[in-house]
């Protein structure tokens, strides 16, 4: 599944107070200058007939992820719209005022993340804008719709699933037994399903993790693979390379069906917005 947000863990978060802002005006000039500048390069390509739709599309892909998300990321700032938070955020971006609710923008200090700023909130919105972003491309599947919780991390232009948030459901005892190793367990996440794991080792003195052979019901294949187990901070995660077969196998889990109808709409959302950047930040001083 591709085109997934770029971070699908909801950040630990703690307290509100005064943030030092991460962004500001200047920094978005300059970075959306570059972009306009990436986006010529695109166009000037396109012209001498070296790209494809395909290669055109994902070169404007790149842009935006590098522009918009990476940007972001680049001022220690992590965005992520959830049930919980989405109705602070949509009123925060209709009204550009500052209101009262869950976290949906977090900095990062230390090792730590806390609520940014106000100031950094406009002028997320005031990035979003620029990219053509409207309320609907930040706005969560519908209530009901089951979602996959993968954790995605970049490799070049790839986004490849690595970790599962099995959180929510049993771990069947692997956390209190003194000596798993050797042992079969049984996990379960919220929605109930398994993965069947046969520990290998502990991998810390601490009994947070360990790693294991077998899969994981509705995210993996039926081939047996090394998957590590992850307790922290009351959750549980599955850390595992998922390859085409996996991909497949997440396709066409029945329990995502709702999830794929609604994630291929919001992909067709994205190709359209990739083309309205290209044509807008192509124009943008093109005969300097």
């Amino acid at each position: 599944m591709k085109e997934m947000a770029e971070s699908d863990i909801i950040p630990k978060t703690k307290g509100s107070f005064a943030m030092v802002p991460r962004l500001t005006n200047d920094m978005i000039e300059k970075n959306l200058r570059c972009c306009a500048e990436d986006f010529r390069k695109v166009k000037r390509m396109d012209q001498r007939g070296v790209l494809s739709d395909r290669d055109r599309r994902d070169q404007c892909s790149r842009i935006f992820r590098q522009r918009f998300f990476r940007f972001l990321e680049s001022a220690g700032l992590h965005y992520r719209i959830t049930h919980e938070n989405v109705t602070r955020f949509s009123r925060e971006y209709e009204m550009r005022q500052p209101s009262e609710g869950p976290v949906w923008l977090s900095a990062a200090e230390g090792r730590e993340e806390r609520e940014a700023s106000w100031e950094d909130r406009n002028l997320f919105f005031v990035l979003a804008d620029a990219f053509l972003l409207p309320l609907d491309f930040f706005l969560p599947p519908p209530d009901g719709v089951k979602e996959p919780r993968l954790r995605r991390r970049i490799y070049g232009t790839t986004a490849i699933p690595t970790v599962i948030d099995f959180s929510g459901g049993s771990d069947g005892g692997l956390s209190s037994d003194p000596s798993p190793a050797g042992k079969v367990f049984e996990l379960k996440d919220r929605f109930g399903l398994r993965a069947r794991l046969s520990v290998i080792r502990t991998e810390d003195a601490d009994g947070r993790t360990f790693l294991c052979t077998g899969t994981a019901e509705g995210y993996t294949s039926q081939r047996k693979r090394e998957i590590r187990v992850h307790f922290k901070n009351g959750s549980l995660f599955l850390h595992t390379d998922l390859d085409s077969d996996d991909e497949e196998a997440l396709r066409s889990f029945p329990l995502w069906r709702e999830y794929r109808i609604w994630l291929e709409k919001r992909n067709a959302m994205l190709d359209e917005l990739l083309t309205k950047q290209y044509i807008h930040y192509s124009q943008i001083n093109e005969n300097e």
